[in-house]
Order: structure tokens, then sequence, then C-alpha cells
């Protein structure tokens, strides 16, 4: 049944979206972007790993670069509907699975996705957190499909960016931001890899997000990493 709030509710919804949008267009012209490895970003398929906190200004590459062979996991929730409109607005396809619940579906959705030579961007650490944490699914994805992974980032000065008070961290740079994206070397996972690999393999992830970011992650046990024995 269709409700006077419903009719707002999508209203106003629709309204901020397309706001969200063209100042994310506007605020783009303006900032003095320099891109390291972006002949990475152009290559296909990939599998764009980033942390959920860079997702406007990765909106914003996505709308700069204008391939339309791109998709992101989008939840089913009524936040993943905002999500699933902002990526639209800006040429991303949704694919509306969730990675809290029905993860196997949202598997196989990406997966799909990849074989009909399409790209992903995943928020790794999305779409709850915490935050710097990334979730094991990008990597039994990239063993079972062969699509690299590419560990990107978004960096600027402190005082360039307002940052929002979520727990992501979620930052939008500021007009005329100076902001340094970088795209880095891409990761092989291959597909006889076990779990005990593969858990190297997130962590191997996560550790380097964290150092595109200029940061550390939270100290954890040291032990080697190898790559996954040929069969």
């Amino acid at each position: 049944r269709v409700t006077l709030r419903k009719v707002r509710r999508q209203v106003a919804l629709a309204g901020g979206v397309w706001l969200t949008v063209g100042l994310l267009q506007l605020l783009r012209r303006t900032w003095r972007i320099h891109r390291t490895g972006e002949e990475r970003f152009r290559t296909n398929p990939i599998i764009v790993a980033f942390w959920h906190g860079d997702l406007l200004v990765g909106a914003a590459e996505a709308m700069n670069v204008g391939r339309k062979d791109f998709a992101t996991l989008v939840s089913r929730s009524r936040d993943g509907e905002i999500a699933a409109r902002l990526a639209k607005a800006v040429g991303i396809t949704p694919l509306r699975g969730g990675s809290s619940r029905g993860q196997v579906e949202a598997l196989r959705l990406m997966e799909r996705w990849l074989r009909k030579e399409g790209s992903l961007l995943i928020a790794v650490d999305g779409p709850r957190g915490p935050r710097g944490e990334v979730k094991a699914g990008i990597v039994l994805l990239a063993a079972r499909t062969g699509a690299p992974i590419i560990p990107a980032a978004a960096i600027t000065q402190p005082s360039a960016r307002y940052v929002f008070r979520s727990w992501d961290r979620m930052w939008l740079p500021k007009f005329r931001a100076p902001i340094e994206v970088v795209y880095d070397t891409p990761m092989y996972v291959p597909t006889n890899c076990t779990r005990e690999e593969m858990e190297k393999f997130r962590l191997l992830l996560e550790e380097r997000l964290w150092q595109l970011h200029g940061e550390q992650a939270a100290p954890r046990q040291e032990e080697s990493f190898s790559a996954c024995k040929e069969s």
C-alpha cells in the first residue's frame, strides 16, 4: 500500500541523493588530484578494494573514469537503498545482496558479474565495520574468479577535509583540496589456496591498505607470509 509517508520518504531520498551527487560533481572539479597507478584502475576485470571511509572520493573517481562496467555490493537495508541510488547516480551498478546476511548469495552475485567481464568496487570493511578490518569474502572471490585485487586509497591533509562522525570516519575533501589517489600493485590469489593461506592473503591486503593511508593496523602476532603452493 502506497502511503503519503512513503511518497515523502522516496522524494526526500531521491532529492538527498541528487544533492550529494551534485555536490560531488561541483567539488571534484576543484580538487587537485594526483593519481598513482591509474592505468590499473582502467583494466578489466578487477576488484578494487578500499576502506569504507573513502567511499565519497571513490564515487567521484568512478564518475571521472566514466566506466559503465563497475558494480558494487549493496545491502537490502534502508541504508542500502540510499547507497544503491547513489551508486546508480554515478554510473555504478548496485548488486543488492548485502554482506552481513546472505553472504553466499552476495558472493554469487559478485562472481557472476566478474565472469561477465565486469569489475567491482568493494569497501572491504563495510557495511558496518569494524573500521580497517578486511572481510574474508574478497579473497575467496578473487580465488574463484582469477580477478586481481587492486588495493586503493585516497589521502589528503587533515585540514583539507571534513570528517563525519561515523564508524568509518568517512570524509569529504574541501574546495580545492590536494588529494593523492593510489591504485596499488595487483594481488592475485591462486585457486588452490587453503583457508589458512586465504587468511594470510586477507591480512596482507589489510596491511597494504593501512600502509597506503600512512597508518598502522592494530598489532598482530607476526607470521611469515607465503603464497599458495602451485599444484
